[in-house]
C-alpha cells in the first residue's frame, strides 16, 4: 500500500522506529514515533527529489503562532547557481524569522 506515491514500509523509516518493548503476547515488536520527524521528513523529501537529479536548498520550516510546523519549504534547481541563490534566500528567511521571534 502507498500515500502519496510512497510505500508504507519507507513512511515507517521516517516516522517510527523499532520499540525496546515487546508487546504481551509476544507478536513482534512494536513500533513507536521517531522523536526527530521534522528533521527526518526534510532529509526524506530531498533524497526523493535529489534521486531525479535536482539539486535542493536547505529547509524552512513554516511555523504556525504556537510554534508547531506547518510546511517545510525548500527550492529545487538543476543549476549550481540557482542552488546557490536558492540558500542564499532560505538563509535570510532564517534571519528574518529569528529576528521575529527574537523581539
Amino acid at each position: 500500500m502507498e500515500f502519496l506515491g510512497i510505500e508504507n514500509h519507507e513512511i515507517e523509516k521516517v516516522f517510527y522506529q523499532p520499540s525496546p518493548q515487546y508487546d504481551l503476547f509476544d507478536q513482534g515488536q512494536k513500533l513507536e514515533r521517531n522523536q526527530n520527524q521534522i528533521t527526518n521528513i526534510v532529509t526524506f523529501y530531498k533524497r526523493k527529489i535529489e534521486a531525479y537529479g535536482l539539486k535542493t536548498s536547505d529547509a524552512f520550516i513554516l511555523r504556525n503562532k504556537t510554534n508547531s510546523p506547518m510546511f517545510h519549504f525548500f527550492m529545487v534547481t538543476s543549476n549550481a547557481t540557482g542552488l546557490s541563490i536558492a540558500n542564499e534566500v532560505i538563509t535570510a528567511m532564517k534571519k528574518l524569522d529569528d529576528g521575529k521571534h527574537n523581539n
